[in-house]
């Protein structure tokens, strides 16, 4: 059984006959949350005198099965950017520190993406910033710290302040999905109802949420809620996350 989406062509019947084959990201039924794949580092864990003095962020990981635990919004935005990527099989926070001149960076992630790629993520604060023409904002010391990365040997992603907050609207998304995501976790119908809101959405293009209720009316509107939110969280299903969620949001099947 494969961790990942594969493709299924179907036809989108909203089209009419003779429209062309639509090539949707396929999710088996059984298609799981977590990637088993061992993680080749561990994360430092923050000590109780960080947690009881920074300003941390803490939930329960899906992806990870485990609890996780980053310093500031910033971090806590990536983390869950990282969560509801479908992209991300696994990700670990604090996974290493990187040399640059005479002084230590900590990394804030490491990841694992879909095709197999590696990744470090540092997070660059706006203060450690510069304005570049266009209005954004790029790493004062960028060029230092891609020359220690690749004396290192590692991939690196500076990931700006800036950045995450142009993000902001989502990442309250993602926010609001997760505990739906948590709660799918512990269906006994769940995997039965990922099968029946994929049928649902294959025969009629867009669905607001509202609408898949009624259509699934014979299953209990919270369990709808949670599965379809675990749908969208492994890129099965898309919705406009840059929006606000409401029983008005439009889900749809997502396409290759």
């Amino acid at each position: 059984m494969s961790s990942s989406p594969t493709l299924d062509p179907a036809v989108d019947h909203n089209q009419g006959p003779s429209a062309p084959t639509t090539r949707y990201v396929r999710i088996d039924a059984a298609t799981p949350t977590f990637d088993p794949t061992p993680r080749p580092c561990q994360g430092r864990a923050l000590t109780q005198h960080q947690l009881e003095r920074l300003d941390v962020y803490g939930y329960e990981s899906v992806k990870e099965r485990r609890h996780i635990h980053v310093v500031g919004l910033h971090a806590a935005a990536v983390a869950l950017s990282l969560e509801f990527d479908p992209k991300v099989t696994a990700f670990v926070e604090r996974p290493r520190t990187l040399q640059v001149a005479d002084q230590e960076h900590e990394l804030h992630f490491w990841v694992r993406y879909r095709d197999g790629r590696e990744q470090f993520l540092m997070l660059v604060p706006d203060a450690q910033t510069v304005v570049v023409p266009g209005g954004m904002r790029q790493a004062r010391e960028r060029v230092r710290l891609g020359d220690a990365a690749r004396s290192a040997a590692i991939s690196m992603r500076l990931v700006t302040e800036d950045e995450t907050l142009r993000t902001g609207v989502r990442t309250a998304s993602h926010l609001l999905l997760l505990p739906f995501v948590q709660i799918a976790q512990t269906l006994d119908n769940r995997l039965a109802l990922r099968t029946r809101i994929i049928g649902v959405l294959e025969q009629t293009p867009r669905y607001r949420i509202a609408q898949l209720e009624q259509a699934l009316s014979g299953y209990c509107p919270a369990d709808v809620h949670a599965v379809l939110a675990e749908l969208i969280y492994l890129g099965a299903v898309d919705m406009d996350c840059a929006a606000p969620i409401s029983r008005g949001s439009l889900v749809w099947r997502a396409r290759a």
